[in-house]
């Protein structure tokens, strides 16, 4: 309704919109020229094809790199030594098996969660305003997760856990002030009108 009311906020939003189908068409642009010339996707791949055959338990923790260069086909001999996948999601499923995937869905599930609590005391009228942040921050780090793997470097791994921790903080704490504040908002009950 406020945009209906305001041109200024309707051409905001409109160029919003523009800058983000730019980006969206820029970023598939380059994606598909790094497909074409990046390692990436072929070692996705690759590692895709030799999880399933450690399926259902996975290589095993820290195998990844033996594994990968015992099985890696003949366009990836390379030089040097691959050391991870760049897909966190792959490289899981290749030495985690279906135990990792476990592991990885309680994860979302949990955000998962997690959001639709941020969505529920916003609409309430409760402030969520760090969970909503930190929710931000632990999502766009699982997005780079398809295409990097920044939960294996250590500073980020760190960053993305405190952010965790402090969403789930945050939402426990919001959700005690939420309660805290719809009892003494409550209507007196008919004890307190006889007293």
């Amino acid at each position: 309704s406020r945009l209906r009311r305001s041109k200024r906020a309707a051409g905001l939003t409109a160029v919003i919109g523009v800058l983000t189908v730019i980006g969206v068409w820029s970023a598939y642009g380059w994606m598909q020229i790094d497909e074409a010339e990046e390692l990436r996707h072929t070692l996705t791949r690759a590692a895709l094809g030799m999880a399933s055959a450690q399926a259902p338990l996975g290589s095993g923790i820290g195998s990844f790199i033996p594994i990968f260069e015992q099985h890696a086909p003949a366009s990836l001999w390379l030089p040097k030594y691959v050391n991870h996948v760049h897909n966190e999601y792959a490289q899981w499923w290749l030495t985690g098996g279906v135990l990792a995937m476990a592991a990885l869905a309680a994860a979302l599930g949990l955000l998962a969660i997690a959001g639709l609590r941020i969505l529920r005391l916003h609409a309430r009228g409760g402030n969520a305003a760090m969970a909503a942040a930190c929710f931000v921050g632990v999502c766009a780090a699982l997005a780079h997760s398809w295409a990097d793997y920044p939960l294996q470097t250590t500073a980020l791994n760190t960053t993305v856990a405190v952010l965790s921790g402090l969403m789930l903080a945050s939402l426990a704490d919001a959700r005690t002030r939420n309660k805290h504040r719809r009892a003494h908002s409550s209507p007196p009950t008919d004890a307190e009108h006889a007293a």
